[in-house]
């Protein structure tokens, strides 16, 4: 299955992105800096909670990083 990352997605752009993955094949991370604050953004993932998982940006990019050794 086709995962897609989409950072920003609480708003401008990123949020719209995130309103049209739905309709394409795969799941989406749907990154922020702040995702209990990303009230649009959290309400699209309650409609497809299958689809859409929201995370914060900054530990899924330190865990990939911790992850090559890169960070300790």
């Amino acid at each position: 299955m086709k995962t897609t990352l989409i950072t920003g997605a609480n708003r401008g752009i990123g949020l719209e992105f995130s309103r049209n993955m739905p309709q394409m094949a795969g799941v989406f991370l749907a990154c922020s800096r702040n995702p209990g604050k990303s009230d649009e953004l959290n309400k699209l993932a309650a409609q497809y909670p299958e689809l859409i998982k929201i995370r914060l940006l900054m530990s899924l990019i330190m865990r990939r990083l911790s992850a090559l050794g890169t960070v300790r």
